[in-house]
């Protein structure tokens, strides 16, 4: 109906279509929407890459966080910044993934992007520790700031609660 009248979709037509999907547990067809929003070139907000990985939210499996890091690497590869909500979302699918490295690794993206961890990120990732049996990586995350450092190895960090 859009088209047909002479209207464009806008990536908050997109988004819209995507969180909708997302409300109606539909996983694969919000993916579809976000790819055809990519072959129209609507894909320069980060709003839509994080409708999209909300999509795979729905699922906690690894083919899911694997889908949505897809998506972060599309959404760095066009230059588009993930924000705060991003790196809480898939560190939070990291969590309920049993990949808990890749939420600690996501922590250091982040800082890395300039951004430090907000407590709301600190608390997604206390949970991804929480789901994956490891107490003492949580008590880390709440004494201060942790950081991944590989090799299944964690280091204390500055702390932090803020964007920017």
């Amino acid at each position: 109906m859009m088209q047909s009248a002479g209207c464009r979709p806008t990536d908050i037509t997109y988004c819209t279509l995507i969180e909708a999907c997302v409300l109606a547990k539909e996983t694969d067809m919000a993916l579809r929407v976000f790819q055809r929003a990519q072959r129209q070139g609507v894909t320069h907000s980060v709003q839509v890459y994080t409708a999209a990985i909300n999509a795979c939210m729905l699922g906690a499996s690894e083919a899911d966080l694997e889908a949505a890091l897809d998506i972060y690497a599309t959404m760095t590869r066009n230059s588009v910044e993930p924000d705060d909500l991003v790196y809480g979302n898939l560190i939070a699918l990291a969590g309920a993934a049993r990949k808990l490295e890749v939420a600690f690794e996501m922590i250091e993206d982040m800082r890395a992007s300039g951004l430090r961890p907000s407590t709301a990120t600190c608390s997604a990732l206390i949970y991804a520790c929480i789901q994956n049996g490891n107490m003492a990586a949580a008590r880390k995350v709440r004494g201060g700031a942790v950081v991944w450092v590989g090799r299944g190895r964690w280091g204390v960090g500055g702390g932090g609660d803020g964007g920017r």
